[in-house]
């Protein structure tokens, strides 16, 4: 018995020594990746954009056809998606908006048909190039230490504008104003 309570004191010994070896680790990384990027200038506009949830909007539903078929949204979650790109469905399903027609998808996409993740940000492939690693170091916490992915654009997004994916729902929503502002 006590050979099994040292044995698994040893364990947990290890496993709470791992975390801390990863961090340290990944903060290096962090940091190389700092240095490797281009200083900051003045000038630049950041906003974000979120994907809307469609069981927090409750307007009138409005009927839209996709693909032949009829299916009913409400009419505020659809001005919206028009907006930011994309909503999730109460179904699962994501709702996107391009060549002004909606469609359905298994993900949200970027426009490049990757996934969207956080950590993606939209920019001027004349000013950042595409798959570029940026920080925005005046950006409120934690999107300051966060290391972006140049990989989106959008029609809105000209010269020295960032646009940063928040995430999903009224929360992101919120951070997406939270982050919106010059320089």
């Amino acid at each position: 018995m006590q050979v099994i309570v040292t044995f698994l004191m040893a364990v947990l010994i290890v496993i709470s020594i791992i975390p801390v070896s990863f961090s340290q680790s990944t903060l290096i990384q962090d940091e190389f990746l700092q240095i490797q990027t281009e200083n900051c200038t003045d000038g630049w506009y950041v906003t974000g954009y979120f994907l809307p949830l469609e069981i927090e909007y409750f307007s009138n539903v409005t009927p839209i056809n996709i693909d032949g078929k009829w299916y009913g949204f409400p009419i505020d979650f659809l001005n919206e998606i028009k907006i930011q790109g994309w909503g999730k469905t109460v179904s699962g399903d994501f709702l996107g908006w391009d060549e002004q027609k909606f469609y359905f998808n298994s993900v949200p996409l970027d426009a490049y048909d990757n996934e969207l993740i956080i950590g993606t940000v939209a920019v001027d492939p004349e000013i950042i190039k595409m798959n570029s690693k940026i920080t925005i170091p005046n950006s409120p916490s934690p999107w300051n230490k966060i290391t972006f992915n140049s990989n989106d654009v959008g029609p809105a997004i000209i010269g020295k504008h960032i646009d940063v994916y928040t995430g999903v729902g009224l929360d992101a929503r919120k951070e997406a104003f939270r982050i919106t502002g010059n320089d």
